[in-house]
């Protein structure tokens, strides 16, 4: 063989050689180019479930925090109308007649535990808790009130004192202790 045989011989192995080089270049590309599709593929699907996901999560979170500044909204409109609802039952003890508004006195006088000696102070600028009612109580009831030359504070009403002790029975107090124990039925009552 001479040289040009060898060459020729050497250059075709090299080009077979780089041939099946380059078949096994294309295939391990192929390959490469397969697997990167693919996990450019889950990456896409996993990217949009975690941004469907954060976006569901987002409008759930609105749609909570809508659902809570509407309740707490309701809430406050309800608690006003429970205010003025006994704003206005303060209004129409206090706007009584003087005849109701004292049998309403005597009657609440009645209704407590006394031991008969009691002092009762009457409510700032209260001028139909007076002598004359103290009078009519004791005469019917054998009690022995006294009405204090003092007044408390308050709209309407009084304070009861015996000793240490005092029982508010101002309309204010007697109101709240009202609210107290029905609210919870007025609020069932109204807004159910």
């Amino acid at each position: 063989m001479n040289s040009d045989q060898v060459v020729d011989k050497i250059l075709s192995e090299a080009k077979e050689n780089a041939s099946q080089i380059s078949a096994q270049a294309d295939g391990e590309l192929a390959k490469i180019e397969k697997s990167f599709n693919e996990n450019l593929n889950d990456y896409q699907a996993k990217s949009k479930t975690l941004a469907d996901d954060a976006a569901a999560d987002k409008s759930e979170r609105m749609l909570a925090t809508a659902r809570m500044k509407a309740a707490k909204e309701t809430l406050t409109a309800k608690i006003s109308v429970i205010d003025e609802v006994f704003a206005k039952s303060i209004e129409k003890i206090k706007s009584l007649d003087d005849s109701g508004y004292k049998d309403f006195i005597l009657s609440l006088l009645g209704k407590l535990d006394l031991a008969g000696d009691e002092t009762i102070v009457a409510a700032n600028g209260e001028t139909r808790v007076d002598s004359s009612l103290v009078e009519n109580f004791n005469s019917s009831s054998g009690k022995a009130l006294t009405l204090s030359t003092e007044t408390c504070q308050g709209q309407a009403g009084f304070i009861l004192t015996r000793g240490k002790v005092s029982i508010n029975c101002t309309i204010e107090v007697l109101t709240q202790q009202a609210r107290d124990a029905i609210e919870g039925e007025i609020c069932r009552e109204l807004f159910t």
